[in-house]
């Protein structure tokens, strides 16, 4: 269906953003803090301008909210890849469900707890890691239905990097014509993850 297409090109999109600009090189915080921030420029320009954008001809201005970047909630991961990859229909925000593959987990620590999230790749996609999730921030300063982050697939390595300030939200979220996959339960960190993209604010004007 149309919506789906949508959304695949503009994840697609973000996708590749990702991949140039987030990756922590250890040149500093200063430096982070810039891929991060543009990032997220280059991530407007597309929900700005781009035809296949969900909010095409809209204002952005006062709409779109950000954590502060912080390397803090980024982490290098354990990824353990499944010994048999299995097909998971992902429920979507139309009642419809989607073919994902699960490829593994990855966990991570944080204050001194071992956390896991589900790794999928996208039948559509399958060259990249796509992981949906839930966190303790939803409903309060992200978004209810949790959020989403994209990882470059390497097949070859026992790590990944993590960096949820590269999280966003579902593009159902800025429009709801657009067909969304729902994270699955598996998928929930049991803290506040205070880093990405907060609340889309529709109609609001903040600060």
């Amino acid at each position: 269906m149309k919506a789906t297409r949508i959304l695949f090109f503009g994840v697609l999109t973000i996708l590749l953003l990702i991949f140039v600009y987030g990756f922590f090189d250890q040149q500093g915080e200063e430096d982070y803090t810039g891929k991060v921030q543009k990032f997220r420029r280059d991530k407007e320009e597309f929900l700005r301008q781009s035809k296949d954008s969900p909010l095409a001809g809209q204002p952005l201005a006062g709409h779109l909210h950000y954590f502060a970047p912080n390397p803090q909630y980024r982490f290098v991961a354990k990824l353990e890849r499944s010994e048999k990859p299995q097909d998971l229909y992902i429920p979507m925000t139309d009642s419809t469900r989607e073919r994902y593959i699960t490829y593994g987990t990855a966990t991570f620590r944080f204050q001194g707890q071992l956390h896991s999230l589900q790794v999928f790749v996208q039948a559509k996609n399958p060259s990249n890691f796509f992981i949906p999730f839930t966190d303790l921030s939803n409903g309060q300063s992200t978004y209810e239905g949790g959020r989403y982050l994209d990882v470059e697939r390497q097949d070859k390595v026992r790590e990944i990097v993590l960096d949820f300030n590269f999280a966003y939200n579902p593009f159902c979220v800025y429009n709801p014509q657009y067909v969304c996959p729902i994270p699955p339960k598996e998928n929930h960190i049991g803290f506040e993850v205070l880093a990405g993209e907060q609340k889309y604010h529709e109609g609001e004007e903040h600060d």
